[in-house]
């Protein structure tokens, strides 16, 4: 099967909430956030409602996420609340989503590690039609001091794109 852009899976995301010590009956909003590259991709909120005499309110709320391959390979979600007591309520988690693309692709360098001036071989494998990127920095190049400049005596550093089309 061929993911395009435009196919997304839906998944549901459950969100569970416990809010101690606020008094008297009240409503609160469980506001949501996900955020995919630095954009949020989707936003919304559930409104609770707490009685008076209740300690603790708490429950579950639930919402959709159209999980697409331009979401890969996380999204951030944040999830918060602004009580009456004006307390604020907040937690955030990060959401893999490419165990949820159909298309699986992986790669691996041999030697998983090298030295400079070591050759390395990198593996790619993809199901047929699978479009991929990769983009790479030889990571020799932190290991200068600041204020240092790469001279022809070290290690050049690379910084290639391959793109690979399955067929």
């Amino acid at each position: 099967m061929v993911i395009n852009r435009h196919t997304s899976l839906q998944i549901q995301v459950t969100v569970e909430y416990s809010f101690v010590g606020e008094a008297g009956s009240y409503s609160a909003d469980i506001i949501y956030r996900v955020l995919s590259k630095g954009v949020i991709v989707l936003h919304g909120f559930q409104t609770v409602k707490a009685k008076a005499g209740d300690a603790v309110t708490s429950g579950s709320t639930t919402f959709q996420l159209s999980v697409s391959v331009d979401m890969a390979p996380v999204v951030q979600i944040l999830v918060y609340s602004v009580l009456p007591s004006e307390n604020i309520v907040a937690g955030s988690v990060p959401f893999d989503t490419d165990l949820y693309l159909q298309n699986q692709v992986s790669l691996q360098f041999s030697p998983a590690t090298a030295v400079p001036a070591d050759g390395n071989v990198l593996m790619v494998s993809a199901q047929a039609a699978s479009l991929c990127g990769l983009s790479a920095v030889d990571q020799s190049v932190r290991i200068m001091e600041p204020g240092r400049r790469l001279s022809e005596a070290h290690r050049q550093p690379f910084s290639n794109q391959v793109f690979c089309l399955g067929i």
